[in-house]
């Protein structure tokens, strides 16, 4: 069972970071709790999303840190006016630079991280582009763009307290992944690990062209489990038990 967690998703009514992560959190077993300004009392939420910081003051910030330093998980939206904001060290990471639009690639940097389990190593965005500087040797870099033959980061996270502060500079949240990124990022954050799922896979005709492929591909792959091959044809199912000796091979499907 997936552990839900208690999210505050604070930020205009009509700001698309706001929009759209809520389209994607109302998918998972989050409870969501929605508000344009932050409120008195974070004791009853996991995790802190703020889409528009512009809007927090110094009085929100200092409350915020007390829930990170609490182990509470916080991530936010860096808007483009890089001196809108006053940020707090606990993200560990500031904006630099103008914000530019345009359309790179962005690659996790430790591609075999749980956070991008299942996601492509590098992705295409259209967004305005600007890079973090990292301001704390603990920030680590989960994100980085591709930028002019260098490699920039646009997604930071930093240890505070007992919890975690996070930051990007990524602004197209329309983008399938990045709300699943930034959901998978807050529930580590919270020191939550999702239990070890396995799904059973079963091939349903063991084509000559893309069986092997097809068996070879769902091994590969982390949760998944080849469970069974079947197929009609007599060469075929000899095939499979070549290719998949420990895997159930049939002619039926019951």
């Amino acid at each position: 069972m997936h552990t839900s967690i208690s999210i505050l998703l604070i930020g205009p009514e009509t700001c698309q970071h706001r929009i759209q992560l809520l389209s994607f959190l109302r998918q998972t077993a989050s409870r969501i709790t929605l508000a344009t300004t932050l409120t008195n009392d974070l004791a009853d939420h996991h995790a802190v999303i703020v889409t528009a910081p512009e809007n927090i003051t110094a009085t929100k910030w200092a409350q915020l840190s007390q829930f990170v330093a609490a182990g509470g998980a916080l991530f936010a939206f860096a808007p483009a006016a890089t001196a809108a904001v006053d940020w707090p060290a606990m993200f560990g990471a500031r904006p630099c630079g103008e914000a530019a639009p345009a359309e790179f690639r962005v690659l996790f940097r430790d591609p075999d991280s749980p956070l991008a389990r299942r996601l492509p190593a590098a992705f295409y965005m259209r967004s305005l582009f600007q890079p973090l500087t990292l301001n704390a040797p603990e920030t680590r870099e989960l994100l980085y763009a591709d930028w002019q033959f260098t490699q920039q980061p646009v997604l930071t996270s930093h240890p505070f307290g007992e919890g975690v502060a996070a930051l990007t500079t990524l602004t197209d949240s329309s983008h399938p992944l990045l709300p699943r990124i930034i959901y998978r990022l807050l529930y580590q954050s919270c020191q939550m690990t999702s239990p070890e799922r396995q799904l059973g896979i079963g091939i349903l005709g063991y084509a000559p062209s893309v069986g092997q492929l097809h068996g070879q591909g769902a091994s590969a792959t982390a949760g998944l489990s080849l469970e069974m091959i079947c197929d009609l044809a007599p060469d075929r199912l000899q095939a499979a038990r070549q290719h998949f000796p420990a895997v159930t091979v049939t002619e039926s499907a019951d």
